[in-house]
This record gives structure tokens, sequence and C-alpha cells, in this order.
């Protein structure tokens, strides 16, 4: 048996104990798989606010343009240069600043930048 080698004695045998680095390792993947699981159910819950509060027909074509359902509650909800620094989802109250969201978005599936 090798002197250096950990070992955790058991009555049927001897499992080799984990490192030190082995479990800090272990325990920084299970951190991340807990913030990606965290950040996806807080990406969800944005989506349904979404649906609640805006026109369907803008995230719609949202999603078209920006080519996936988080990239456009992304680009909703943050604010955008060609609607001089507004956010979409606050200017999208009457059919004038619904229009000049939907010309962006328009815009920007032609590959026109604003």
């Amino acid at each position: 048996m090798l002197a250096s080698t950990p070992l955790l004695y058991i009555s049927n045998g001897v499992l080799p104990r984990p490192t030190k680095r082995t479990v800090e390792r272990r325990i920084r993947q299970r951190k991340t798989v807990v913030e990606a699981f965290a950040r996806e159910l807080k990406m969800r819950e944005r989506l349904l606010g979404l649906l609640k509060t805006c026109d369907t027909e803008i995230i719609e074509i949202a999603i078209s343009s920006i080519g996936s359902a988080r990239g456009a509650a992304s680009w909703l909800t943050r604010t955008q240069r060609g609607l001089n620094g507004k956010i979409p989802l606050q200017m999208a109250v009457n059919s004038k600043t619904k229009a000049e969201i939907v010309r962006l978005l328009v815009r920007i599936k032609s590959g026109i930048l604003s």
C-alpha cells in the first residue's frame, strides 16, 4: 500500500479518500450548477413577466428578429440606443411607440445598424 494516498478503511475493503482539491472542485461544480439553475429560473420569471405586460406581437417580432426567446427578453428589458436610451417594454404603451419598437426590430432583422 502506498503511504502517500490517504485511505478510508471500511469493513469490506479500502476506499480512497478524496483529496482536498477534489472536494473543493466538486463544491465549485455544485455551486455553478445551482447558479445556472437560479439564472434559468430568473429568466423564466422574466419571460412570464414579459408575456403579462407586453403586447404579444412585439414579443413575437423580437424573438424572430433576435433569434431566441432569451435574447428577445434581454433586448426588451434593457436600454436601446436605437430608442434614444429607452427600455422597449416601458415604451410599449401606445400604438406610436409600439410602431417605433417594431421598426427598430425590423431593422435589426434586416441587418441595418441603428
